[in-house]
């Protein structure tokens, strides 16, 4: 299995470790109720390291953003993010993925753990001219649900550090994939490979305000 560059210390924290999407991930540490609870009153501390991430630049960059996903990105200013699907020539869901804008011809594609290989090939298959793709998932890591802070794997214990000493103060609790999957359900948030999938058409999963069909191509 894969581990991400927080899971020696992750179990240093009596992480119970479970192997999710090919990597060896914490499915909790105090209790999956505890955690969930801690996330609605307080906050909580998750390792989503195991996410992918692509990154997608050049002058045709926001041109093949607009092909490949289902929302509209030319309102997208630099430093936001926003939701949207993949779809494949059927209508089913290749992925559902957050994108970030960096810069006008910079933008930060985040995936499912279980489909980065699919998702990378996907959409080096679709680039429109004068954009280039890159797969930049095993140099990425990321914590936090809600809000997402990335680094390179090189500084990502440093900045756990960090993080778990500020969150001290208002009672942070490191969280497991078990309430992460109880809050996405609290939230009605679906789940690819559950609610969506390739075979599943966009149009039948309740996430039509994602889907901007009066967008050019």
């Amino acid at each position: 299995m894969k581990r991400t560059p927080y899971c020696e210390i992750l179990q240093e924290y009596g992480g119970k470790f479970v192997d999710f999407a090919g990597f060896e991930m914490p499915v909790q540490f105090e209790g999956i109720l505890h955690e969930h609870k801690a996330v609605r009153e307080n906050v909580g501390l998750f390792d989503v390291s195991h996410m992918g991430e692509i990154m997608l630049r050049g002058k045709g960059a926001l041109d093949t953003i607009q092909r490949l996903f289902t929302n509209d990105y030319t309102t997208l200013k630099s430093g936001r993010v926003r939701y949207s699907l993949m779809l494949n020539d059927e209508g089913g869901v290749v992925d559902d993925v957050l994108v970030y804008c960096l810069s006008p011809e910079l933008y930060f594609v985040c995936v499912n753990a279980s489909n980065v290989e699919k998702d990378f090939k996907w959409i080096s298959a679709n680039l429109l001219p004068d954009t280039v793709a890159e797969d930049v998932s095993e140099n990425t890591a990321q914590l936090e649900d809600g809000f997402e802070i990335y680094c390179a794997c090189n500084d990502a214990v440093r900045l756990f550090d960090i993080v778990h000493e500020a969150g001290k103060e208002f009672d942070m609790a490191l969280c497991g994939l078990g309430a992460r999957d109880t809050l996405r359900l609290e939230g009605a948030m679906p789940l690819y490979g559950h609610e969506m999938d390739d075979e599943t058409l966009a149009s039948e999963i309740g996430l039509n305000m994602f889907i901007k069909l009066d967008k050019p191509d």
